[in-house]
């Protein structure tokens, strides 16, 4: 996989990648992505929430190991506060 660096997957990532982006590449074979917003998922390890999906804009055609991605997950992660933004004091109701 070029781009990817195999210090930083996950166990069983490496094959996961592979085997999804080979998937992508069949249903794109067999013409079955008719729709613009069709994804597929798989999730790389039941300890984390951690899944992988092929950007937005590729083809399913293109798909590569190197070239799926994995979106923020959880709840937590997408609302968690920004550090930069100063917090506003709520005013009381007396």
């Amino acid at each position: 996989m070029y781009g990817v660096e195999s210090t930083t997957l996950v166990k069983g990532e490496k094959q996961t990648r592979c085997k999804l982006a080979s998937l992508y590449r069949l249903v794109d074979l067999f013409s079955w992505a008719h729709f613009a917003s069709s994804y597929i998922t798989v999730r790389v390890s039941k300890e984390q929430d951690h899944i992988l999906i092929i950007p937005r804009g590729l083809s399913f055609a293109e798909a590569s190991a190197s070239n799926l991605v994995s979106p923020i997950t959880t709840h937590q992660e997408a609302h968690a506060p920004n550090n930069k933004q100063p917090t506003k004091p709520v005013p009381s109701q007396e």
